[in-house]
């Protein structure tokens, strides 16, 4: 249940109790925007869009300055701060696992003592009790610092840890994407493809052991007696987000190349006409509406002319389209990440929703998404084959 007392069973829904959430934050004129990624994190990079469009929706709010931490320039902040408000993005940051964000977080904390900082919903996990009791002096220490927090148990360690800072309960940024229009835009011919998506994380927070039985699940040959129903299974496509498109460039074009690729124009043809518009089509259709029909694709604009980095915008808003593609192609997914999960609410696609590796997947669900309807949290490789007969019935 919700903390509305009725069950949050659509993204529609958890975009509603994030407005309810933030509207607690009170009133804000100016304001930055800090550490925005510019790093290869899709789930981040939704957090991004879904910030900045809640900013542009609420016409009162004026963002001034934009950056992430890597092309953060105090002196230009400076000079547009003034009393303005700091935003801190949202993620799962806060804590020691990646700690540069954290680093970065504590400095801008401590530097700017005479300005409200909000802190975006953050998932808290610290494993170094020293780095926790560093990251307690230094957040308690400021004087008007709001931490929103993405999950019960985040929000009982802000509670214990941060005790003079605000803390406030909301879902992920994300779902201020759950209005967004054409989410589900030339879906492709998914209803008939007989595959299933382990969209899979490759790093620090997979859980390894349950990992390994999934991939032996759908592995009829390395213990057909543990699951004979291996082979009634689908096809099982194991990736992570998508990389950034590899189009080939005359840069690529070698000594050692084949002569034909040195004719004038060969490369070119090869990339518009084949790359990126007839091997796929559906793609380049929908890409050409994602980047120049979409009515938000001239929504950064406006931003351009008075805040520096808006270009991080652009890449974030590629990155949703390719993320969306890519989701959109399964009628089925399996899923250890959490934006993983959050993208599959917003574009309705059944799945399975697996753990991480220091339990944020399910502080989250527990919190936030235990009544969507198409999706169940697992955390038991036995039960996944009887939990896709029940989202997905055709495919058993």
């Amino acid at each position: 249940m919700s903390l509305n007392s009725f069950p949050l069973s659509t993204a529609i829904d958890l975009q509603q109790q994030l407005k309810k959430s933030l509207s607690q934050l009170g009133e804000i004129n100016e304001c930055v925007l800090l550490n925005y990624p510019d790093y290869a994190n899709v789930g981040d990079h939704l957090i991004g869009l879904g910030t900045i469009i809640y900013l542009l929706k609420n016409p009162q709010i004026k963002l001034t300055y934009l950056s992430a931490i890597e092309n953060h320039n105090s002196e230009v902040m400076d000079k547009k701060l003034g009393d303005a408000t700091i935003l801190l993005q949202g993620g799962g940051n806060l804590g020691d696992l990646w700690y540069e964000q954290q680093t970065f977080r504590e400095e801008i904390i401590q530097k700017y003592p005479q300005n409200r900082i909000i802190i975006l919903p953050q998932t808290i996990h610290f494993q170094d009790p020293e780095k926790l009791q560093q990251a307690a002096q230094i957040f308690n220490h400021h004087p008007n610092l709001t931490i929103c927090v993405r999950d019960r148990h985040s929000q009982q360690l802000a509670t214990t840890h941060f005790s003079n800072c605000q803390n406030i309960l909301s879902p992920d940024m994300a779902f201020m994407l759950a209005d967004l229009p054409g989410l589900k835009f030339f879906r492709t011919n998914w209803q008939q493809q007989n595959q299933i998506l382990y969209h899979c994380r490759d790093d620090q927070e997979i859980l390894n052991s349950l990992n390994t039985q999934v991939l032996e699940l759908f592995n009829p040959i390395s213990n057909p007696s543990v699951n004979p129903v291996a082979n009634q299974l689908p096809k099982l496509i194991i990736e992570d987000w998508l990389p950034p498109d590899n189009y080939l460039h005359r840069s690529h074009i070698t000594p050692d190349s084949p002569w034909y690729w040195r004719v004038p124009g060969t490369v070119r043809i090869y990339r518009e006409v084949w790359q990126q518009r007839l091997a796929r089509s559906m793609n380049w259709l929908s890409r050409g509406f994602w980047d120049h029909d979409h009515p938000y694709s001239v929504m950064f604009t406006t931003l351009s002319a008075t805040v520096e980095n808006t270009e991080m915008l652009n890449i974030s808003w590629d990155y949703l389209h390719r993320s969306i593609y890519q989701l959109n192609r399964f009628p089925f997914v399996i899923t250890n990440r959490l934006h993983g999960h959050i993208l599959c609410t917003l574009l309705e696609i059944p799945h399975i929703f697996l753990p991480n590796s220091y339990g944020k997947n399910q502080n989250w669900h527990t919190t936030w998404t235990q009544s969507i309807p198409f999706c169940r949290y697992v955390d038991d490789s036995s039960a996944i084959i009887s939990t896709i007969k029940e989202l997905c019935p055709r495919f058993l």
